[in-house]
């Protein structure tokens, strides 16, 4: 089985995607796995978990959660 745990470097990583995609939602998710791979230093396993993680939850994107104000 090809589990890969929630280690600090993914968490940081989910964290920093998910903050950048509320900040810039035009920026691909692509894109932003690529800079996250670079930036917290993953390999490519990290990398297809973070793509998998981030699958799975785009349904739930675009709940009609809105901050303007």
């Amino acid at each position: 089985m090809n589990d890969i745990k929630m280690t600090e470097p993914i968490q940081r990583a989910v964290a920093w995607i998910d903050e950048t995609r509320r900040d810039h939602p035009g920026r691909s998710l692509a894109s932003l796995l690529a800079e996250a791979g670079m930036r917290f230093n993953l390999g490519p396993g990290d990398g297809r978990f973070l793509e998998r993680f981030f699958q799975a939850e785009a349904p739930s994107v675009g709940r009609g959660e809105s901050e303007s104000s």
